[in-house]
C-alpha cells in the first residue's frame, strides 16, 4: 500500500515566498548593521557631530568619574579654576593629538570586526602628554602663587634661634601642604617678621632648620637643595614670594615626578594606556577579559552574517524566485505574479523591520553597553551623558541606510506584479480585423 501525501501548490508558494522574504531581511536589513558596524568612517563622523572631541575636556576628563586620574596629569597640582583646568588639560592633550587618538581607536575597532587583528585593543599613547606634566604643574603653581595675598609683618622679633626655626618650620609647613594638597595654605609666612640684619646673617641657620626638618621627604630635600643660591638671595633680600617660589619650584618638581610614576604605574612599557583596562576599572564587577569576551562574542556575530549568513541569504533569495517562477512555470504570467509578490513584501516586511530597529537600536545599544559596563542608573555624571549620546548616534547611524535598499525590491515586484495582470490582446484584434 502506497500513501501519497500531496502538499497543495498554495502552500509551496507561501513557503518559498517566506524564504524569499527572510532572505531579503537578512541581505537588506541585518546585512546592512553588519556591514556598517565595522565602517570606521561611521565612527568618525559620529564623533564629530556629537562635538565630542571639546565635550572629553569637560564633561569626561574632568568629571567626578576619573577628576582623581586627571589630576594626576596637572602634576597633582590643584587646579581649582575651571577654565584653566580646561586649558591645561588642553594644553596636555591638543585637540589634534585627541583627534588622533580618538580615530585611531575606532580604526583598530572596525579592524577587530573585519578579522584583520587578532586581539581588540583600544588604547592612548601618552610619550608627549607625560612629557608636559611639569610644565603644566609649575605654570598652574606659578599662577596659585601670582594671585596669593603675602602677609604684612606688623613687627619684627628678635633674631634669636627660637625665632629663626619658627619661621623655617612655618615655610616646610607650606611645602608640607604643597607636596599633600598642590596649594597653598591659606595662610602664609613672611621674611619681613625677621630684620633686614637678620635676614642677612642667619640663612645658613635657616636653612639647615627646613632642609633637615624630619617631616620632609629626603627626595625632596635633596631637590630642595640644589636651590640653594637662589634661596639665600631671596632670604637675603627679604622677599617673600620669591622664595616660595623658588621653594615651589622642586616641590612641584618631586610632585610631577611622583604624578609619572602613579600613571606609569598603568601604563604599558609602549607608554600606552590600555582603555579597555581603564573602563572595567571603573566599573562594578566587570573585567577586562568580560569586555574582551563580548568583543569577541559580537565579531563572531559579525564575521558570520557578512560571511556564510550573507551566502545562504542570498541562495535563499535567488532559488526561491526561480522555484516560484518553477511553480506555474506554463503560465508565465501567473509565475511572474509570484515572483512580483514575494519581492514586494519582502520590501514592505524589511522597511517594517528597519524602520524599527532604528526607532529601537540607539536606546537598546545603550542599555546593552551600559549593562555590561555594570552602570547602575542613578544621576548619570556627565562622563556617563557623553557616553550615552555617542552610543546613541553610533546606534543610529549603524541601523540606518536600509531605505534605499529595501524600497529597490519593493519598487520591483510592484512592477513585476503589475505587469503580470496586463494582457497581451494585440493578437487578439489582428484576427479579428482579419476576419472582418
Amino acid at each position: 500500500m502506497t500513501i501519497t501525501i500531496t502538499i497543495p501548490r498554495t502552500a509551496i508558494r507561501w513557503g518559498l515566498g517566506l524564504l524569499v522574504v527572510v532572505g531579503l531581511l537578512h541581505l537588506l536589513v541585518i546585512l546592512n548593521l553588519t556591514e556598517r558596524v565595522d565602517d570606521n568612517e561611521i565612527y568618525h563622523g559620529v564623533m564629530e557631530d556629537n562635538d565630542i572631541y571639546d565635550r572629553i575636556y569637560e564633561d569626561v576628563l574632568l568629571s567626578d568619574v576619573f577628576r582623581d586620574y586627571t589630576d594626576q596629569f596637572f602634576g597633582n597640582a590643584e587646579v581649582d579654576v575651571y577654565e584653566e583646568a580646561v586649558a591645561s588639560l588642553k594644553y596636555i592633550f591638543p585637540p589634534e593629538y585627541l583627534e588622533s587618538q580618538t580615530e585611531g581607536n575606532a580604526d583598530r575597532f572596525t579592524s577587530y570586526l573585519r578579522g584583520e587583528t587578532p586581539e581588540l585593543e583600544v588604547y592612548v599613547e601618552l610619550q608627549e602628554p607625560l612629557q608636559r606634566i611639569p610644565e603644566v604643574a609649575s605654570r598652574e603653581i606659578n599662577r596659585i602663587l601670582d594671585a596669593v595675598v603675602i602677609p604684612q609683618a606688623t613687627e619684627t622679633v628678635a633674631c634669636t634661634e627660637s625665632a629663626i626655626r619658627e619661621l623655617a618650620l612655618s615655610f616646610v609647613s607650606v611645602l608640607q601642604e604643597l607636596r599633600q594638597y598642590g596649594r597653598f595654605p591659606e595662610s602664609l609666612p613672611t621674611l619681613q617678621t625677621l630684620d633686614q640684619q637678620c635676614l642677612l646673617v642667619e640663612f645658613d641657620r635657616w636653612y639647615n632648620f627646613l632642609i633637615n626638618d624630619p617631616t620632609l621627604p629626603p627626595a625632596l630635600a635633596a631637590v630642595i637643595s640644589g636651590t640653594e643660591d637662589e634661596l639665600r638671595s631671596g632670604f637675603a633680600g627679604g622677599d617673600t614670594r620669591t622664595l616660595l617660589r623658588v621653594l615651589a619650584g622642586p616641590t612641584i618638581l618631586y610632585l610631577a615626578d611622583l604624578a609619572v610614576d602613579a600613571l606609569e604605574g598603568d601604563i604599558q612599557a609602549n607608554d600606552r594606556l590600555d582603555l579597555l583596562w581603564l573602563i572595567a576599572s571603573q566599573s562594578e564587577g566587570t573585567t577586562k577579559q568580560d569586555i574582551l569576551d563580548d568583543a569577541k562574542f559580537f565579531k563572531d556575530i559579525v564575521a558570520f552574517s557578512n560571511g556564510p549568513a550573507k551566502i545562504i541569504a542570498l541562495v535563499m533569495v535567488f532559488a526561491g524566485l526561480v522555484l516560484l517562477a518553477l511553480t506555474d512555470f506554463t503560465n508565465p504570467r501567473q509565475a511572474f505574479r509570484w515572483v512580483g509578490v514575494a519581492l514586494a513584501t519582502g520590501g514592505v516586511v524589511c522597511l517594517v523591520v528597519g524602520f524599527t530597529i532604528h526607532l529601537m537600536a540607539p536606546s537598546e545599544f545603550t542599555q546593552v553597553v551600559g549593562e555590561s559596563l555594570s552602570y547602575e542608573g542613578g544621576a548619570p555624571s556627565p562622563a556617563v551623558v557623553v557616553g550615552r549620546d555617542l552610543l546613541r548616534s553610533i546606534g543610529s547611524e549603524i541601523s540606518g541606510g536600509f531605505i534605499l535598499l529595501s524600497t529597490l525590491p519593493l519598487i520591483v515586484g510592484v512592477v513585476i506584479t503589475g505587469a503580470s495582470f496586463i494582457r497581451n490582446d494585440r493578437g487578439r484584434w489582428i484576427r479579428r480585423g482579419r476576419a472582418g
